[in-house]
Order: structure tokens, then sequence, then C-alpha cells
């Protein structure tokens, strides 16, 4: 008896939770499901039928944030800059860390030539990945169509360190030329080895010990042993012997 009841209660549970949580799975496969025509529908070139497929993945879920993306995309591939902003903004409302959706809303300002927006979002999206190569040479076009040379060479400077050997870095390369100025990245540290170098300390003497002196004009000085240490022998590499200097002259008391 006792174990009919307990069958029937895990049962009932398992029924409640089925009825509880089995739209919300549902709903989300379907959501992912538009996602994914959308994504293939974009690989594909179909750009309006892959907005459909989006819109649809958004009206399931709102918080879905690659379907605004993906729609965002979309619509830069379409030419419709404005449409693209729109929903990049959901996309970075929800994912505020996401380096490429400010990339391509920084280029979709950048086409309406609204180059402060644009450069504003390469920056953000260039603090969120250092190494975004598309973003710095993008943004140097964006200096350099204002009037920024400074700041555009040193962001085709950059594409050249970072992208050494592409087209991109031979694209930033031409344009830091017609600005009037040679390509000059910054080298890439190298890292200085690290060395353990061994060290010999003759401490048989005290820092504390002074002397006073009277100077035959009658100034009164006093002599210190200085805090320092003289090296002797050895090298960097091999190690030095290291031993109390010459006993020297302090200031005026």
């Amino acid at each position: 008896m006792k174990r009919s009841l307990f069958c029937i209660l895990i049962v009932f549970v398992l029924l409640l939770a089925g009825g509880m949580l089995g739209c919300e799975p549902s709903a989300q496969s379907q959501a992912i499901d538009h996602y994914n025509k959308g994504v293939d529908l974009i690989n594909e070139g179909k750009y309006d039928e892959a907005i459909v497929e989006y819109n649809q993945a958004i009206e399931i879920d709102q918080n879905f944030t690659q379907a605004y993306f993906g729609r965002g995309l979309a619509y830069f591939r379409e030419k419709q800059y404005d449409s693209a902003i729109a929903s990049l903004n959901m996309a970075i409302v929800l994912a505020p860390d996401d380096a490429e959706a400010y990339y391509l809303r920084g280029s979709s300002y950048y086409i309406k030539r609204q180059y402060n927006q644009a450069i504003l979002d390469y920056t953000l999206a260039i603090k969120l990945d250092p190494a975004d190569v598309q973003s710095f040479r993008y943004r140097g076009n964006a200096y350099r169509d204002q009037g920024q040379s400074g700041q555009a060479i040193a962001d085709y400077n950059r594409v050249i360190e970072l992208a050494k050997g592409t087209e991109d870095a031979q694209y930033a390369a031409e344009q830091i030329l017609k600005l009037g100025q040679t390509p000059t990245p910054t080298p890439t540290p190298t890292p200085i080895p690290t060395t353990v170098i061994p060290l010999t300390i003759d401490a048989r003497w005290s820092l504390n010990t002074a002397y006073i002196v009277v100077e035959a004009d009658g100034t009164i000085c006093y002599q210190v042993a200085p805090q320092t240490l003289m090296a002797y022998g050895g090298s960097p590499l091999g190690g030095y012997t290291w031993s109390k200097p010459t006993m020297g002259r302090s200031y005026p008391p």
C-alpha cells in the first residue's frame, strides 16, 4: 500500500512538472529552430527570408540575444542600416560584452557617416577584444575621414602589428603612405629571460658607525658608513661578491 502511494506520488510530481515546464522547452525549441533557419538563410544570401525567421524567433523569446544580432546582420547585408542599428541595440542591451555587436553597429554608423558614433563603438569593441583587427582598421578609416590623421595612423600601425603579412596589413600600410607617413608599427616587446644571480654579501661591519671630525676652520662634520654596497669581481651571470665601500664624508650636522 505504501509502495503504491509512493508510485502515485512520483507520477503526480512528474505530471505536475510536465504541466509547469512542458510549454517552455517546446517554445524555446521552436525559437531555436527559427534562429537556425535564419543562420542558414543568411549563409545562402537570402537576407529578407532570414529576417522573417529571426522575427519569429524573437516573438517566441524576446530575450534571444543571438536572434537580435542575426537580424541586425541581415539588415546590415540588406543595407537597411537604421534597422540594423535598432536590432543591434537590443543585442547589446542583452549582451553588453559582445565585441562583435559593437563592431557591426559601428560599421552601420560608419556607412551612415556618423563617425563619432562609429569611433565610439569600435573603441568599445577594441576594449573587449584588444586584438580585433577589423575594429582597428575601420576606426582608422573613421579617424581618417574626420581628418584626424594622427589617430588614424596609430590605428593602421596597430593593424600592421596584429595582422602581419595579410591583406589588412597591406591595406593599412597603403593608407599610412597616403597620409604622408611611413608605417612604423610598435614592435612586440621581447620578454626578458629571468636569470637567478647568486650574491655573496660581506656584512662584517656596522651601518651605524659614526665619526666626529673637526676641520681646520672649526667646522664640525661627521662621517658614517654609507648605506650602500660595492660589488667586486664576478659578472652579471656568474654572480658578484659584495662588500663595504670606502668610508665617505656626510653632510654637516
